[in-house]
């Protein structure tokens, strides 16, 4: 369960910079078109949305991990199969995150529900069918010195 608070947290890091870079580019956006602030609003939002989206989606469908993930050496895997989830689980997922993330009362009930499962499943693990599984990284073994 550290690694799965240690990966939310660097995810969680990564994502406001995402945050930031959507602010700057909409901001430049809304003053380049002479959108009004509303608009502009409505453009960072979109835009913080869709690169949150972006960073959770593409490398956990691919990969099963996102930054946080790779730093802490755990991957998210499909259930059935054990590889990454694919575009459909994934997008699930991460849309599920993303919304107990923002409303933050309910990631809290969300991360004790975890606590209390056997397999330390999330909402968001079970309705996407997946599982964060910890990853061992295989180091070769040298040969004795003189070899």
């Amino acid at each position: 369960m550290v690694e799965r608070f240690g990966g939310t947290f660097i995810d969680g890091w990564a994502l406001t910079f995402v945050f930031y870079g959507a602010l700057f580019l909409s901001a430049g956006l809304a003053a380049v078109l002479g959108l009004s602030d509303t608009a502009g609003t409505a453009v960072w939002l979109l835009g913080t949305f869709a690169g949150a989206v972006v960073y959770t989606v593409v490398p956990t469908m691919r990969w099963g991990r996102t930054l946080g993930k790779l730093m802490m050496n755990t991957r998210v895997v499909d259930v059935r199969t054990g590889r990454p989830p694919g575009l459909g689980r994934a997008l699930l997922r991460s849309l599920l995150w993303l919304v107990c993330t923002l409303l933050w009362p309910i990631l809290v009930i969300c991360a004790l529900v975890a606590l209390g499962d056997d397999e330390r499943r999330t909402l968001w693990d079970r309705a996407a069918r997946t599982r964060v599984v910890k990853v061992f990284k295989h180091r070769p073994v040298a040969p004795p010195p003189g070899h």
